[in-house]
Order: structure tokens, then sequence, then C-alpha cells
């Protein structure tokens, strides 16, 4: 439900600012709204720090498999291939680090634990319309130390719906 919720009002903030032709973007905020298939949401904010370059931040909400948490995590996005007078659009790749704080709560009595992980993204951002964002995007990570009765995912795709400014 409250999945439901967080999602028809993301959409509907989205939807409901007017569409503005902006030639300098700099800025962007976003969901992972697919990543919430597996138990995870994802927010990132973006922002433009050189013509070829964006520093992004980002925090993982997990909910799956017995274990709840949140992570923090931080990437530097190359764009290379930009032809756009848009910042922040098109292909980027580049490294990311994240650190994640978890907690069992089924029912085992594992006690709380610490993920250091790094790795790298690729991904295409889309900005539409000067505000909106769609930015389908691919994670390769390697986790730093091992958390013990946790499934790990060395890869995964999602795609980042948000507003660009």
């Amino acid at each position: 439900m409250i999945k439901k919720l967080f999602i028809s009002l993301a959409l509907s903030a989205i939807l409901l600012v007017p569409s503005i032709s902006r030639a300098d973007i700099n800025n962007a905020i976003g969901a992972d709204f697919v990543s919430l298939t597996r138990g995870v949401l994802t927010l990132t904010f973006e922002q433009k720090i050189s013509d070829k370059g964006s520093f992004t931040l980002f925090t993982p909400y997990f909910g799956y498999n017995d274990w709840a948490g949140i992570g923090i995590g931080a990437s530097y996005r190359f764009y290379l291939f930009t032809n756009s007078t848009k910042a922040i659009e098109g292909f980027s790749f580049g490294p990311t680090f994240q650190v994640s704080f978890l907690n069992n709560t089924g029912p085992n009595d594992y006690s709380s634990k610490t993920a250091f992980i790094l790795g790298g993204e690729a991904s295409y951002k889309w900005v539409i319309g000067g505000v909106f964002e769609i930015e389908p995007n691919v994670h390769i990570t390697f986790p730093v130390n091992t958390v013990e009765h946790l499934d790990y995912r060395a890869w995964w795709g999602g795609i980042t719906l948000g507003y660009a400014w």
C-alpha cells in the first residue's frame, strides 16, 4: 500500500510540473522504481560539476529476505559522448561506492551488519520537456566485506524516473 501511494505521489508531482524547455540543466533527482521488485528503493540526486561529468549521491532502502536497512552511496559519472546542449543528459559511466547498514528482521538472531561495496555503473538519461528524466541503468558491484546470511546481487538493472532542473 505504501509503495503504491509513494509511486502515485511521485508520478503526480512529476507530471503536474509545467513543461518548460531549459537549455542548462544542472541537477536531477529521481527514484528507481524497478528496484522495488527486488525489495529495494533507491533515491538519487545528481549534480553537474563539469561539462563532461557529474556527481551523484544515492540512498537505497532495503527490505528483502528478512533484512532491512538503509545505505548511502556516491558515484562520479563521465559523460564522454554528450552532443546535447543539456547537461547531465545522454550516456554516462563511472565508479560507485556504497555503505549499507543492515538489520535482520527475521526469526534468526543475526546481528546488525555494515556492508561496503565498490563498483561501476552505466546509464543513459533522457530529459523530456526540460524537466522529466528517464534513466535506464546497469550496475556491477563487488562487496569489500562479506555479510553472512545475505544474498548478494553482483549486478542489476533499473529505471530511474525523476525531475531535472
